[in-house]
């Protein structure tokens, strides 16, 4: 060892400790986001939120779906940390507090206050027990199968079966088994779940139901990744590339984990895909059924994701206006894809203004109220034609059903520009 050589003992001098602590206190606010589900954008921005207020000059951050690198600057010292995180379970709640967080810490806060009140939100316990959890699921699926038209038979078959999957999701999850793994079985149990049950309530009731398009895809509606599709499209909505593609890269393939079961099922039983038209009742009956069941949907969306009641409710009348709308103007002739477009749009806007007087996070409210207007009845329609064969068939109904999941991330990117000025003007930010 060289005499110039730092001994063991005096190393620890040439570190920047405050630095250190600082960095480390920011990092973890935004790994804290990262795993619970928040877009790039917004983790960047509460980041440097929460820099500005300990004191760090500058940073720059780089985000991924898993992973956070950042340089952390003071005067001519600087420091680069990175995170790495496993994609978790969505959390809303978490999400929120974090943001309010970084909206008010004080200049000249200590990193150690920082990590007390992280250690606070990281402590909080879910808002709903499992099994509330799994009445949240019923809720959800079985009024987004009412929306697709579906009868007494698809809503109960639907609610049966998706309150196994999500019994069995919660014990895999418990498990950490494998998330594609997961999806895969999940996927197999709703969609097996669904043709027995329905097909033993016909027996029982002595009346074959024509509408099970409408409920097929209900019942996998709980498997599908909305958080990391909107985050996706908010990202690359952006060009945020290396965050935006990482997520829609997971979120396909968790999409194409849970119809592998679908496909299976709808393969094994020989399913024909029908239409399912809307009931004939009268305009006022059935906006006001629509209003209720979405209403209904909404709200167990949102509590699935662990959002405050409050903000679950928020959620719930912003996305039932809107899909009440959207659902009026499709009846109207309005091609679907305009009409989910401008639904989404609607989301966005009543979300910026519902988020505003909340203090919360805006993503927290348009998630959910988003997800009623997937478009189950195209995937349903693309998968058996693809199994029979019929590729012409199969491609337009994917193709509807592409197009309509691209005009909710179109209305909600949309939203984000005419509300938000940084989603205005292309500005670098760290």
């Amino acid at each position: 060892m060289s005499p110039n050589d730092p001994t063991p003992t005096n190393e620890i001098s040439l570190e920047p400790i405050h630095l250190i602590g600082k960095s480390n206190a920011v990092m973890r606010l935004g790994s804290m986001m990262l795993q619970a589900g928040a877009g790039s954008f917004r983790i960047k921005q509460a980041m440097s939120r929460a820099a500005r207020a300990l004191g760090i000059t500058n940073l720059h951050t780089q985000i991924t779906a898993t992973e956070i690198v950042t340089t952390f600057f003071r005067g001519e010292i600087f420091r680069t940390r990175v995170a790495q995180v496993r994609i978790g379970t969505v959390d809303a709640d978490r999400i929120v507090e974090l943001e309010r967080l970084s909206h008010h810490m004080p200049a000249g806060m200590l990193p150690e206050e920082l990590n007390r009140r992280l250690d606070r939100i990281a402590a909080r316990p879910r808002h709903y027990p499992t099994w509330l959890t799994m009445v949240a699921a019923i809720m959800a699926c079985s009024g987004f199968a009412f929306l697709n038209n579906g009868g007494w038979q698809e809503c109960v078959g639907v609610a049966l079966s998706v309150a196994i999957t999500q019994w069995l999701r919660t014990m895999l999850i418990r498990a950490r088994i494998n998330q594609l793994a997961m999806y895969a079985l999940c996927g197999l149990t709703a969609a097996l779940g669904y043709v027995l049950f329905t097909g033993l309530l016909s027996v029982v009731s002595g009346q074959q139901s024509a509408l099970h398009d409408a409920g097929f895809t209900s019942a996998l509606l709980l498997l599908v990744p909305g958080f990391p599709l909107m985050t996706a499209a908010l990202d690359l909505g952006r060009l945020d590339l290396s965050a935006g593609i990482g997520r829609l890269i997971f979120a396909v393939l968790v999409l194409l984990s849970s119809s592998l079961g679908a496909w299976a099922v709808a393969l094994t039983f020989n399913l024909q895909p029908t239409v399912a038209p809307a009931p004939e009742w009268p305009l006022w009956v059935l906006i006001a059924s629509r209003v209720l069941a979405g209403f209904v949907a909404v709200t167990g969306f949102a509590m699935m994701f662990n959002t405050p009641f409050t903000l679950a409710l928020g959620a719930a009348g912003i996305g039932t206006v809107a899909n009440t709308l959207r659902l009026t103007t499709t009846d109207a002739g309005w091609p679907n894809q305009v009409a989910t477009l401008c639904g989404a749009l609607l989301v966005g806007l009543l979300a910026y203004v519902v988020a505003t007087r909340l203090d919360a996070a805006r993503i927290a409210l348009t998630v959910p109220a988003v997800l009623i207007m997937v478009p189950g009845s195209s995937a349903y329609r693309a998968l058996v034609y693809l199994n029979q064969g019929d590729m012409v068939a199969a491609g337009t109904y994917g193709v509807q059903a592409l197009f309509t999941v691209v005009a909710l991330a179109v209305g909600l990117t949309a939203a984000r520009m005419l509300t938000e000025r940084e989603w205005s003007y292309d500005r670098v930010h760290g």
